[in-house]
Order: structure tokens, then C-alpha cells, then sequence
């Protein structure tokens, strides 16, 4: 670890002083995102299957998913790292290859 008087200013600083921290809120952006692309696609397979009532509720928790995505990512903006695309998919492609 550097000492405090050789420590960066403003974000970066952040990034040198608390890089479990970020690492954590790049997992937790990762995962929201992921989330919020699986409740959107229970939503529209419910709505698809005329469940309405229940495509809706998905709708909303894929919404509320965005939102903490989207806190995680300007948060991490601010501390100048860099987000790494979440790929739709991903996870469910492997799976099936697996099969």
C-alpha cells in the first residue's frame, strides 16, 4: 500500500485505496444487470402465455433491477473504472452447450 501522502487525488485515489470495494459493485453491476434481463424475459414468456397480471410484476422488478444497475454503473463511472459490457446471454448459451 502507498503511503497517504503519495496516494492519487479524487477517484482515483478510490480505486487504489478500496479495490475489494470496486471489485464488489462491478459484481453487484454485473448481477443486477443479468437480473434485470432474466425478470424481462420471464415478463414477456408470462405475457406471451397470457399471464398478465404476472408479466407485469416481472416488468416491474426487471425496472427496479435497472435502476440499481444503473446506480452501480455512475457510481463506478465516477470512480473512472471502466464497465465491461454485460452480455445478454451469456449464461444461458453456456448451459445450453453444455447439454
Amino acid at each position: 500500500m502507498l503511503a497517504a501522502g503519495l496516494l492519487p487525488r479524487g477517484p482515483a485515489r478510490a480505486a487504489v485505496a478500496y479495490p475489494a470495494t470496486i471489485a464488489a459493485m462491478q459484481v453487484a453491476h454485473e448481477r443486477e444487470t443479468r437480473v434485470y434481463y432474466r425478470y424481462g424475459e420471464f415478463g414477456r414468456k408470462a405475457k406471451q402465455d397470457g399471464y398478465f397480471g404476472i408479466a407485469y410484476l416481472f416488468t416491474a422488478f426487471a425496472a427496479s433491477e435497472l435502476i440499481h444497475a444503473t446506480n452501480f454503473g455512475k457510481i463506478l463511472a465516477r470512480l473512472d473504472v471502466e464497465l465491461v459490457p454485460v452480455a445478454k446471454g451469456r449464461r444461458r448459451s453456456a448451459r445450453r452447450a453444455r447439454t
